[in-house]
């Protein structure tokens, strides 16, 4: 029975779920700026981040 090796899991999962956080940060800013001006924006992001907090 082959094993996947640790260095794989262990890299491979936490590197993969940055990669989906970012971009779709990324992409939520993108359609964010369409609707709304940069300062509310970056307003109700760290709004969001401090409720969370």
């Amino acid at each position: 029975m082959r094993s996947v090796s640790p260095a794989f899991g262990g890299t491979a999962v936490p590197l993969a779920v940055t990669w989906l956080v970012w971009g779709t940060t990324y992409l939520a800013i993108a359609f964010g700026l369409r609707g709304t001006e940069p300062l509310t924006l970056s307003s109700v992001r760290f709004l969001t981040a401090g409720l969370l907090l």
